[in-house]
């Protein structure tokens, strides 16, 4: 014989209201976050660099947006930062960044284009590269996000 009492039904109602106060709360900081924003914390942290910067591009034309993949402060002030991507052939791309700095975070978005010279025929090759984003101010414990 199954008899639902009130005390059961309680219970009921009280899981049912935690259950949905944890969706709520896993919805509102999916909601929060923006779908081109990933943390890049200390695991894309990169120590170490004996290369050349690559200068930024000041003319691209068919622009879009490219992920960079490490990070690293490129000055003891830790007003620079060096960012490492992969991109098109040199010859024929160039890339520039743009720097958002807030209390807790610095978000550098990372452009690559065709220059605006290039010439016709470019090869398919890879280009592994870094470029220097000046900040504001001293990075400090803020968070470098992409």
């Amino acid at each position: 014989m199954n008899i639902i009492t009130q005390d059961l039904l309680r219970k009921i109602a009280t899981v049912i209201a935690v259950l949905s106060a944890l969706g709520g709360i896993v919805a509102g900081i999916i909601a929060a976050t923006p779908l081109n924003q990933e943390l890049g914390t200390s695991s894309s942290i990169r120590e170490g660099f004996d290369g050349t910067d690559t200068a930024p591009a000041t003319t691209l034309k068919d622009e879009t947006p490219l992920r960079w993949g490490a990070w690293q402060k490129a000055n003891d002030e830790g007003t620079q930062l060096r960012i490492f991507f992969n991109g098109d052939t040199p010859t024929c791309h160039g890339w520039r960044a743009s720097v958002t700095e807030s209390p807790v975070s610095v978000t550098v978005k990372l452009t690559q284009g065709t220059l605006v010279d290039a010439p016709v025929d470019c090869t398919a090759e890879g280009f592994r590269g870094s470029l220097v984003v000046n900040l504001d101010k001293p990075l400090g414990n803020r968070l470098v996000l992409q």
